[in-house]
C-alpha cells in the first residue's frame, strides 16, 4: 500500500510539473500494483489526456465514470477526449453534463465551442465562445493564442 500511495504521489506531481511522459510511467507502475483501483485508473486516463493518447485515456476515463459520476473536471477531460478523438456526440453529452454540474466552466464552454465549429455551426460556435469569455476573458486570449501559434 505505501509503494502505491508513492506511485501516485510522485505522478501526481509529474503531472503538477506538466512532465507527462513521467507521470504515465509512475501511474502505469501503480496500475501493475492495482489494477482495478478507481483512483489509479482515474489518474491514469488523466495522464493518457495529457500525452495525447486519447484512445488510452477513454478507456481509461470510461472504467471510472460512476468513481465521479458528477464531478465537472472529469466529465470535461472525457468530453474533451472525446472531442479529439472525433466523436462528437459522445462529447457533446459529457460536456454539457460538465457545464451543467459547474456552470461557471469556462474550458468546457471552449470545447463545445470548437466542438461545435468542427461540425460548421458557427452560430452554436459563437455562443459556446461567448460564455466562456464573459467568464474567463484571460482563459480564451491564451487559448486562442495557443490555437494560432500551433
Amino acid at each position: 500500500m505505501f509503494e502505491l500511495n508513492r506511485l501516485l504521489s510522485r505522478g501526481k506531481k509529474a503531472l503538477e510539473k506538466k512532465q507527462y511522459l513521467e507521470s504515465l510511467e509512475y501511474f502505469k507502475a501503480a496500475r501493475q500494483l492495482a489494477p482495478q483501483a478507481q483512483e489509479v485508473k482515474y489518474w491514469l486516463g488523466l495522464s493518457y489526456y495529457y500525452n495525447k493518447e486519447t484512445s488510452s485515456a477513454i478507456d481509461c476515463l470510461e472504467e471510472v465514470k460512476d468513481f465521479c459520476p458528477e464531478n465537472p473536471e472529469f466529465l470535461y477531460y472525457l468530453g474533451d477526449a472525446y472531442r479529439q478523438a472525433g466523436k462528437f456526440e459522445e462529447a457533446k453529452t459529457h460536456l454539457k453534463l460538465a457545464i451543467q454540474y459547474f456552470a461557471k466552466f469556462p474550458e468546457a464552454y471552449l470545447a463545445l465551442g470548437q466542438l461545435e465549429l468542427k461540425q460548421n455551426n458557427r452560430q452554436g460556435a459563437l455562443y459556446y465562445f461567448s460564455r466562456a469569455v464573459l467568464l474567463d476573458p484571460l482563459i480564451v486570449k491564451t487559448r486562442l493564442v495557443n490555437l494560432l501559434s500551433a
